[in-house]
């Protein structure tokens, strides 16, 4: 199996995991359910750059991208649990 279809798997996963949690926001309405929605947007965004790779081909923007989609993942996934938890945001520290 290539690697491009491994990534277009992943990338289609995670956007149903993106939109499940859409649906769970819709339903509870509860802000860290948003953060947790926009996280797992920029995660399967960050599948998108090795799925169109072949196409496009690789180069340094795109891994910049790739990279910068994946760390903001990361700050939605940690906003999103400081929510949870009832803490206030640490905005300044996590950027």
């Amino acid at each position: 199996m290539s690697p491009n279809a491994i990534a277009l798997g992943l990338l289609l996963g995670t956007l149903l995991v993106g939109v499940f949690f859409a649906y769970i926001y819709s339903l509870k309405r509860q802000n860290y359910l948003l953060y947790w929605t926009v996280g797992w947007a920029f995660y399967a965004l960050h599948y998108l750059c090795p799925a169109l790779s072949p196409w496009i081909g690789a180069n340094i923007v795109l891994s910049s991208l790739n990279h910068a989609l994946f760390g903001f993942a990361a700050l939605c996934f940690f906003l999103g649990a400081q929510l949870y938890t009832h803490h206030k945001l640490w905005l300044k520290p996590a950027i």
